[in-house]
């Protein structure tokens, strides 16, 4: 059968704008670079903590269970991440455990007493600087994990913005932790869990609209 001549003008249309792409690492090399970045985070963190002795706060069963799973989930989001820029990668149902860590690790802060003695002064002082902070932190990992993603092929933005997202906040939350003096339930949901979940949505958002240009600059 005889092809008409379109098609080979077509294909020689598209074998001119053919580019060189250089491969993308695999997910899981991907992730070890993060557990690393994880592991400075962390030594950086005891270092600069504003604790009178870091090591020994350490030491609390409560807050090295904190951290333990702060960091975990926010490996969990990096995979997810790393695996959404792969289509077909996985199916959904594998990702679930993964979300529930996520989900649940933030709240771990409620294992820490809840005392209403706080000035309410000091506890919004503190807090915004908390806050504030875990954002401050949190943008650097944030970039690294959106430019990895971007160079991709992911189907839905907002997913995977939203696992990048959540998984540069739960890093950024976990390096405050350690560096934050205040072990308080109440200031710690406030202004260490919330601004997690605030950030996650914003990067959601940020992914979609990325997404979206993406498409259109491809078409």
């Amino acid at each position: 059968m005889s092809l008409p001549r379109i098609h080979d003008a077509l294909v020689t249309r598209l074998a001119a704008d053919v580019t060189p792409v250089r491969r993308l690492w695999p997910p899981r090399l991907r992730l070890a670079c993060w557990i690393v970045l994880e592991v400075s985070a962390v030594t950086v963190a005891v270092v600069a903590s504003l604790r009178p002795t870091p090591l020994a706060a350490l030491a609390r069963p409560s807050l090295l269970l904190q951290l333990g799973l702060l960091l975990a989930a926010s490996a969990a989001g990096a995979w997810l991440a790393f695996e959404a820029a792969v289509p077909g990668s996985s199916p959904h149902h594998r990702h679930r455990p993964l979300v529930a860590l996520m989900l649940a690790a933030p709240l771990f802060v409620l294992l820490d007493p809840v005392s209403i003695r706080v000035p309410p002064e000091e506890f919004l002082a503190a807090g915004a600087r908390c806050a504030t902070c875990i954002a401050a932190v949190s943008a650097g990992p944030w970039l690294l994990l959106v430019l990895a993603v971007r160079r991709g092929a992911p189907l839905d933005g907002r997913v995977a913005g939203a696992y990048a997202g959540a998984a540069a906040l739960l890093l950024g939350a976990s390096f405050i932790r350690i560096a934050c003096p205040i072990d308080e339930a109440l200031h710690l949901l406030s202004w260490h869990t919330v601004p997690i979940a605030l950030g996650t949505v914003l990067s959601a958002l940020v992914g979609a609209a990325t997404l979206e240009r993406w498409r259109a600059a491809s078409e």
